[in-house]
């Protein structure tokens, strides 16, 4: 099984989801005392507040300088470190189908479904293979020896892949 499927088996879903990204009231390069000093300069706290249009003309010139404030010392949105591998629609979609086929097999414990859910789990491995073997093309395609990647990457390969043992476990029985 290869990190794709792993990715996207794990969730109970059953149709495709688009997650957009969460809007974030800040991010952690502020400077909030160029952000206080902007405000306090701009905001005059001798103001009668007697009647419902004066309240609502100083509430229109505080909402103003609180966004000139955000503007003028905002900085710019940084990227993700980790982001998700981009994954074809179309296999978002096979994955989605697989998904509906298995539920409705574990429901009807028909074989005409299990035969369904055979299929479709067919051609979403053939998708993924596919998607897979152009990934490593597109891979292979950008390697070049000025700037040494395709070196780098010979360099990786030559070297023996260790593998890791399992931790054991003592037993019961192990110990006196």
């Amino acid at each position: 099984m290869t990190s794709l499927q792993t990715y996207y088996n794990h969730s109970n879903s059953e149709s495709v989801i688009n997650k957009q990204p969460i809007p974030k009231l800040h991010n952690r390069k502020s400077d909030w005392n160029a952000y206080k000093e902007a405000i306090q300069h701009g905001i005059n706290l001798h103001v009668s507040l007697k009647s419902p249009q004066e309240t609502e003309h100083t509430m229109t010139k505080v909402i103003e300088i609180l966004q000139e404030a955000k503007e003028k010392l905002a900085t710019p949105p940084t990227v993700e470190a980790r982001q998700l591998p981009h994954i074809p629609l179309e296999i978002k979609y096979r994955i989605s189908a697989k998904r509906k086929a298995r539920a409705r097999g574990h429901q009807t414990h028909s074989p005409v479904d299990k035969n369904t859910f055979n299929r479709i789990s067919k051609r979403l491995k053939a998708k993924l293979k596919e998607a897979r073997d152009s990934s490593i093309q597109e891979y292979i395609n950008r390697l070049s020896g000025q700037d040494n990647t395709l070196w780098k990457h010979i360099k990786s390969t030559k070297k023996p892949q260790l593998a890791i043992p399992p931790i054991r476990r003592q037993t019961t029985t192990d110990t006196p």
